[in-house]
């Protein structure tokens, strides 16, 4: 199946009768969440059967890695002019 992952995903659940669904999410918040968007939650939204969202224990997403490595960066670059 091609195309966005939220609609497939809520399209194939509707026309293969799917009573429970199990997906993923690396719940992201704050500024991460809202540039790269959750699409746990818009099949959530989409769907009328049972879902269960798992989210790994210790994943980071690499929006998150990027955006701590770059403040890690400017902090160390801070630091240099001190």
């Amino acid at each position: 199946i091609e195309g966005v992952p939220s609609h497939e995903i809520s399209e194939f659940c509707k026309s293969q009768n799917i009573s429970s669904l199990v997906i993923g999410t690396v719940g992201r918040t704050g500024i991460s969440g809202q540039l790269v968007g959750n699409t746990a939650e818009r099949v959530l939204s989409n769907i009328s059967c049972s879902a269960l969202v798992v989210s790994p224990e210790h994943l980071t997403s690499p929006v998150e890695s990027k955006l701590q490595e770059e403040i890690e960066e400017i902090h160390f670059e801070h630091l240099a002019t001190c």
